[in-house]
């Protein structure tokens, strides 16, 4: 990753989502999530087995793209951040 894009920005939390959502061969695995990840602290995502943890770890860390919506880190549009 970019140095520059390593900075920390309080204007912008560490991860930003927006309307995000992930569909595999026609099923929804995540819809509509909106969330912000803040920088600092610890953040625990929990839920029922098959409700999309594994598959938004793997968003948040550019593994696969969402299907629809944005997701930010630290205020720069995923899209612009190499993997």
């Amino acid at each position: 990753m970019r140095p520059d894009l390593l900075h920390e920005d309080e204007d912008h939390p560490l991860f930003h989502l927006d309307n995000v959502g992930f569909e595999i061969h026609g099923a929804s695995i995540l819809s509509n999530i909106t969330v912000e990840i803040i920088d600092a602290g610890i953040t625990g995502i929990i839920g029922p087995s098959g409700s999309g943890k594994s598959t938004l770890l793997r968003l948040l860390n550019k593994l696969i793209s969402p299907s629809y919506g944005s997701i930010f880190f630290r205020g720069t549009w995923f899209g612009r951040i190499p993997t």
